[in-house]
């Protein structure tokens, strides 16, 4: 697997919800995909982005959930 298909397919460049089936392999089987996940989880869900969003639930949920990251345990 190529370092290329792995950073593209890592949620930073595509979300989850646009990688095509045949391609999420990539995206599971990535390295990458993890770091970009554990960053952004460990980064928004801190204190200061628990500020309420426009939805009412917390910024940071918001935008997690705007990249397909998945936050819930």
């Amino acid at each position: 697997m190529t370092a290329t298909a792995q950073v593209v397919n890592s949620g930073f460049v595509i979300v989850h919800s646009s990688i095509p089936p045949w391609m999420i392999y990539f995206y599971w089987a990535s390295p990458f995909a993890y770091g970009v996940r554990a960053l952004g989880v460990n980064e928004m869900t801190s204190p200061r982005w628990a500020v309420a969003g426009p939805n009412g639930e917390p910024l940071g949920r918001t935008v997690l959930g705007a990249f397909d990251i998945y936050h819930d345990r």
